[in-house]
């Protein structure tokens, strides 16, 4: 059976050129740009019949695009219209399944429903394990993800472990994404922090920057989030002037990238107002908190109401 990826390489199509482009233009961080594309895919898409492969393929990757652009309720609306044409053909122990539920998840750690994402994923990593090798590389990212909802609910030791799995698949398989091993590093930084182990959170959040870097250069938007955890470690840290540099980084690359009413520009606003009050300029930390404030209440009405927003860690999408 041809999937809707080799299609899409294989055929010269409106279709594909649609869904080229767009996967060209999320890749450089283009995001505004990229879910134009999908959604023009998806028109196309919804054409080929309502049960139509190649309708799940571009609805998953229309909803990834929309949670980089922090549209959470679009990212969910467009998730479950994919998870619905699944389990229309009753194909919900399949690979497609188990992806769409990791992805759907990531909306829910975002919106802080904890539970429900991980009961999603542990249906998704239990069809995974049925179907993929132990260390196959997509049952690691899906491991990341659920170590990502265990860190939210403070299972730090389940979440140790799922955490040193998934780098040990990566490991076994340098040819898969360096940003899936960066995610892991920045989740394993998150943790660290957490127990106090500051040097090591540092290392581990380098350590994501130099992979994501690698893979993606050194403007992508998905290192904001990575250069703001460094600031609020170097915060807890009392290491003002490292503190400082990472979050001035972070905003600058966000405002440059995400742009200033984006969640996560919000979230490091915030952040960075902590550290200005921390460090004795009281003024300006107010003034940027109530910034801070406006973006991310802002951001949760576009998103979905009662949304709050959590850009502690990078949440990776899952592609088919």
């Amino acid at each position: 059976m041809i999937t809707a990826a080799q299609a899409m390489a294989a055929q010269d199509c409106p279709w594909c050129k649609s869904m080229q482009s767009g996967t060209s233009l999320e890749r450089a961080g283009k995001y505004a740009e990229a879910v134009k594309s999908y959604e023009t895919a998806l028109q196309l898409a919804d054409g080929f019949g309502p049960t139509d492969h190649r309708r799940v393929f571009t609805l998953n990757l229309l909803a990834g695009g929309y949670a980089d652009l922090g549209q959470f309720a679009n990212a969910e609306q467009a998730y479950r219209r994919a998870i619905s044409v699944v389990k229309e053909t009753g194909n919900t122990g399949s690979i497609d399944y188990a992806v769409l539920l990791s992805n759907l998840s990531a909306i829910y750690t975002q919106e802080q429903r904890m539970d429900e994402a991980e009961g999603m994923l542990r249906e998704s990593t239990s069809i995974y394990s049925r179907i993929l090798p132990s260390d196959d590389v997509r049952l690691a990212v899906a491991r990341t993800c659920l170590a990502q909802v265990l860190l939210g609910k403070k299972n730090y030791g389940d979440a140790e472990l799922l955490l040193d799995e998934a780098r040990d698949a990566f490991q076994e398989h340098p040819g898969a994404s360096r940003g899936s091993m960066g995610t892991v590093m920045n989740n394993l930084g998150v943790l660290r922090r957490v127990e106090g182990r500051y040097d090591e959170a540092i290392e581990m959040y380098r350590q994501a920057l130099a992979a994501f870097t690698a893979e993606m250069g050194p403007n992508h938007p998905v290192l904001v989030q990575i250069l703001g955890n460094l600031g609020v470690v170097y915060t807890e840290d009392n290491r003002p002037g490292d503190a400082e540099a990472a979050f001035r980084q972070a905003l600058a690359l966000g405002e440059k990238t995400l742009g200033t009413e984006h969640p996560t520009y919000g979230e490091i606003l915030q952040n960075y107002s902590v550290f200005l009050k921390k460090n004795g300029h009281k003024p300006e930390a107010r003034k940027l908190a109530a910034r801070a404030r406006e973006i991310l209440r802002e951001a949760a009405r576009h998103a979905g109401a009662g949304m709050t927003i959590d850009a502690s860690a990078y949440s990776g999408q899952l592609k088919f």
